[in-house]
């Protein structure tokens, strides 16, 4: 059974950040970056979840993504109303896309910290061929879902789908031009159609990493998105 998975530091701080873990992360792997947050006067409610959220039928994968952004709406409908009036975000790889779902429909959400992502989730997962990634894409052959098909079933999904309500509000955007699981010219539309969407988004390369790396110095260097959220 699907389960998702929540801790919150700093419980008596009011400025509020959500995060979302990236694929198969754990709470324990976040418990340095809840600290710091908490350090810096936030209220971090940390979000993991069963890495089955990307294993079954297209329509069970949208469920579930449904299930953790209600969990998360409901957490934050539960806040004190001086602690839902700026809300941040930050997703970690595949929690960037709850973190755009949830910030395209709270209009409290002011910032985002998007940590590698790309423009199109069902574009992405047809192109894993190898590792784990493997297993979801052989998944999806053997029930004979075609990528057109697998495009319409996750159209809400996909960032790029999800930026309606964003503009007024500002993005940090970190890319990596040697990630092979979230390829360089998705990372790049992404980037593109948050430009034409006229968002305010800063965009930081790494030129010389893969997805993994690239992933955990973002996560390391938390001077340069603590500045980006505190900056007025």
């Amino acid at each position: 059974m699907f389960s998702v998975r929540k801790k919150i530091y700093g419980e008596k701080n009011y400025h509020v950040i959500i995060v979302f873990g990236g694929w198969g992360m754990k709470q324990w792997q976040l418990w340095l970056l809840g600290q710091l947050f908490a350090t810096y006067h936030y209220k971090a409610i940390m979000y993991t979840y069963d890495p089955t959220i990307l294993l079954g039928d297209p329509e069970q994968v949208v469920q579930r993504f449904l299930e953790l952004e209600q969990d998360v709406l409901k957490t934050l409908g539960t806040l004190p109303k001086r602690e839902q009036k700026n809300i941040s975000m930050l997703g970690v790889s595949l929690g960037t896309i709850p973190a755009f779902m949830v910030a395209n429909e709270i209009k409290s959400v002011k910032k985002l910290v998007i940590n590698l992502s790309g423009s199109d989730l069902a574009e992405i997962v047809w192109g894993w061929n190898k590792g784990a990634g493997s297993l979801i894409k052989d998944r999806l052959l053997t029930q004979k879902v075609t990528l057109n098909e697998l495009q319409k079933s996750w159209f809400g999904l996909s960032p790029i789908h999800n930026l309606a309500a964003l503009p007024g509000k500002k993005v940090l955007l970190y890319l990596a031009n040697q990630d092979k699981l979230i390829p360089f010219a998705y990372q790049q539309q992404l980037l593109q159609s948050l430009k034409d969407a006229q968002i305010q988004t800063e965009a930081i390369i790494n030129t010389r990493h893969n997805h993994l790396v690239s992933m955990i110095i973002n996560l390391l260097n938390f001077s340069v998105y603590i500045a980006f959220l505190r900056n007025k």
